[in-house]
């Protein structure tokens, strides 16, 4: 037998607050953008005689990297709600395989002895 004690009022609990916390993550993403997108375009130019262009090479760079990154980004939201369905789901099948069990041994409790087994009607010092 294991030491966990899963309670889905438990589970619920946190996965609320996992999920409130969640959706705050959408506000510093949005600011995360918005914040790379100006320091692209502030940065400016490195060396002077080169063409002035919105940006330069950093900012160029900052893009890049911005671009690089961007799947793994979005992708964290979508992980927190694949995250969350997948626990409350592991929790409906925890909950669903005890009482499966529980009718099980219900069950065998009540069916009656098979006579045609070993021991069968012996004390049981002698099985």
């Amino acid at each position: 037998m294991s030491g966990w004690d899963v309670t889905p009022l438990g589970v619920r609990a946190a996965l609320l607050k996992v999920a409130e916390e969640a959706d705050k993550l959408q506000e510093p993403a949005a600011a995360y953008a918005e914040s790379l997108e100006a320091a692209a375009k502030g940065c400016g130019m490195l060396t002077t005689g080169c063409p002035t262009k919105e940006g330069g090479p950093v900012g160029a760079a900052l893009l890049e990297f911005a671009q690089a990154v961007e799947s793994d980004l979005q992708s964290i939201p979508a992980r927190a709600g694949k995250s969350i369905l997948g626990t409350a789901m592991a929790t409906t099948h925890y909950g669903e395989g005890n009482l499966e069990m529980a009718a099980n041994a219900q069950r065998l409790t009540l069916a009656a002895p098979d006579p045609s087994l070993p021991g069968y009607g012996l004390p049981e010092a002698e099985q």
